[in-house]
């Protein structure tokens, strides 16, 4: 457990789980007056190949069209391994810590949209913000300054898509005038 800073103490007295993705890892924080706590985290390795295994040239009629490796197709069963993962754990976080009423997600911005539609109601409920990048191997105090900073620029709640559309017109006319 690491002790927030008195700087941190308006941010760790509401209980918040900060979810860090990364390519090919996750942490899990619990963030509680207490302190700071990382709950769970793992890891998926990528195969490692001696050589070209796996590799093919794909050609017809005497011409040479493309060349390649299965490894570098597998990209999309990797990703596909670590957001089932990424969903299972973070369904038995939220599970097992009802009391917490905000969720932080850290995730590079090419994963946001899977990483963010995998994860359970409950958690969608409560995101507060999604922060782009890959914090993974950032300490746990500075993950959680980028999320205590989030709230102040950004205010408590998510906003839906349509309805951040509508907040940010400059005007409703309902009633038109002619």
């Amino acid at each position: 457990m690491i002790k927030i800073p008195e700087t941190l103490k308006s941010f760790s007295s509401t209980p918040s789980l900060l979810l860090v993705a990364g390519t090919s890892g996750a942490r899990f924080f619990v963030v509680s007056p207490t302190g700071l706590t990382e709950v769970d985290s793992f890891f998926i390795d990528k195969p490692k190949y001696s050589d070209n295994e796996g590799f093919f040239v794909r050609s017809g009629g005497g011409k040479r069209f493309g060349s390649g490796s299965v490894k570098v197709e597998n990209s999309n069963e990797l990703l596909s391994r670590f957001v089932n993962s990424f969903a299972d754990r973070s369904k038995k976080l939220i599970n097992s810590y009802k009391y917490l009423n905000k969720v932080f997600l850290f995730v590079p911005s090419h994963l946001a949209p899977i990483v963010r539609s995998s994860l359970p109601k409950d958690a969608k409920n409560k995101l507060v913000a999604v922060i782009s990048g890959n914090y993974l191997k950032f300490h746990p105090l500075d993950i959680a300054k980028k999320a205590w900073n989030s709230t102040i620029n950004t205010g408590t709640r998510l906003t839906s898509e349509t309805a951040s559309k509508l907040l940010n017109r400059k005007f409703l006319n309902f009633r038109r005038k002619k």
